[in-house]
């Protein structure tokens, strides 16, 4: 579970944002298994079932497709 994050938002254009636990691996994060974003989820996958080095990479690599929202924070 990542620490102090409420959920991760996919706010790009595709319909469905889908990484892999291969991709995962490759991108050096162990063990964080197949996330996908889509509309049955609200394009919203929640914190819990998120690692930090999941959370991590997302705000390093994967752009502006994504926004992190912490716990304290107003939705």
């Amino acid at each position: 579970m990542a620490k102090g994050v409420k959920c991760v938002k996919y706010i790009g254009v595709a319909d469905v944002r889908r990484i892999s636990d291969d991709d995962w691996e490759k991108a050096g994060v162990k063990m964080q298994g197949t996330v996908q974003w889509d509309a049955s989820n609200g394009f919203t996958v929640l914190g819990e079932r998120l690692r930090d080095a999941t959370i991590e990479h997302i705000r390093e690599k994967e752009g502006t497709d994504f926004v992190v929202v912490m716990d304290d924070d107003a939705e």
